[in-house]
């Protein structure tokens, strides 16, 4: 079969503009994973949130840890994994990240306190993804306090918080 010269500069330029197409989708995607944090998402809806609905102990989720060999290699990404998760996926569930005595995470969402067991499997599992199996994550269902045993992260995002003299008189402060 002859193809002439017109219709091999028309596949040729439809073969490139599909590929220029596909390229978008793969661009964004890879500037959302693997390019500079973008917050604008989180940030809107740290503006747009209405006040607290939850106590500390309704939005707080255990994570038990386990090191593995390779272990020291990704544990300095695990915050940033973590909001980059949250940035991308979950915008609204914002979070403090601490440790309790017997070294297991805790992880106290803003909001979305209903899903929070659903949101640390979901920020686990995408470490895991990234990061390979050198660190292990076990999203526990246990209830828990805040306290001086697990965390004592305080403030607004929380109904069991108060500020004397209330949180109104004081400006917002960012997540």
């Amino acid at each position: 079969m002859n193809i002439t010269i017109g219709r091999k500069i028309t596949l040729l330029a439809l073969a490139l503009a599909a590929a220029a197409i596909g390229a978008v989708p793969a661009t964004r995607y890879w500037k959302r994973e693997y390019g500079p944090l973008d917050d604008s998402a989180a940030l809107a809806a740290w503006h747009a949130w209405s006040g607290p609905k939850y106590s500390r102990a309704d939005c707080m989720v255990r994570v038990r840890v386990e090191r593995r060999d390779g272990a020291d290699k990704a544990w300095d990404e695990l915050f940033p994994t973590f909001t980059r998760y949250v940035y991308n996926h979950e915008p609204k569930a914002l979070f403090k990240m601490g440790w309790d005595r017997q070294h297991d995470m805790l992880l106290q969402f803003f909001d979305e306190c209903p899903r929070r067991h659903d949101i640390a499997r979901a920020m686990t599992a995408y470490f895991e993804r990234r990061h390979g199996d050198a660190i292990r994550f076990t999203v526990t269902e246990d209830s828990l306090e805040p306290g001086p045993e697990t965390m004592q992260a305080c403030g607004q995002q929380w109904t069991d918080c108060e500020r004397p003299g209330g949180w109104a008189a004081q400006p917002r402060a960012t997540p």
